[in-house]
């Protein structure tokens, strides 16, 4: 995005606008000039007509030189569009995903301490538990054994 310049490109387009029309207007004006000239200097009937023909076919040309430069440069603008447009969507998405990323990080950084404390109540309860099996276990015995000492 940094190294587009649409100033420069947009004086770069209207430049090649500006040679397009005068290069258009200049065969217009050697189209009616040879016309002018072959009439002037010919006096046969054939030759009026090859320079006529002549005058017209350079006509034609200047009138179908311009839009086809306007063609081009619509396709070169879009071109330029299409990249301009592929590197933004690349550092928008480069930049949403290291702020992900940071975002991420930074939940995990608050939540370490929780998590943490939470490891250390379950091997406490889990610590806590085996303990107290092994109190029932020896309560059944002892009662058992009171049992078996009453009968």
């Amino acid at each position: 995005m940094e190294h587009y310049d649409a100033p420069s490109e947009a004086r770069r387009l209207a430049e090649k606008v500006r040679e397009s029309v005068a290069q258009a207007a200049l065969l217009q004006v050697s189209a009616l000039g040879l016309g002018t000239i072959v009439a002037a200097l010919a006096s046969t009937t054939a030759a009026d007509v090859t320079g006529i023909l002549a005058a017209s076919v350079l006509s034609l040309v200047g009138l179908f030189l311009l839009p086809a430069r306007r063609e081009k440069a619509r396709r070169d603008l879009a071109a330029k569009v299409a990249a301009v447009r592929e590197k933004l969507m690349a550092s928008l998405t480069a930049s949403f995903e290291a702020e992900r990323d940071r975002a991420a990080a930074r939940v995990r950084e608050g939540v370490s301490p929780y998590a943490a404390f939470v490891r250390r109540e379950k091997t406490r309860l889990g610590d806590a538990r085996a303990a107290l099996s092994r109190l029932g276990a020896e309560l059944d015995d002892l009662s058992a054994r009171v049992d078996s000492l009453a009968a």
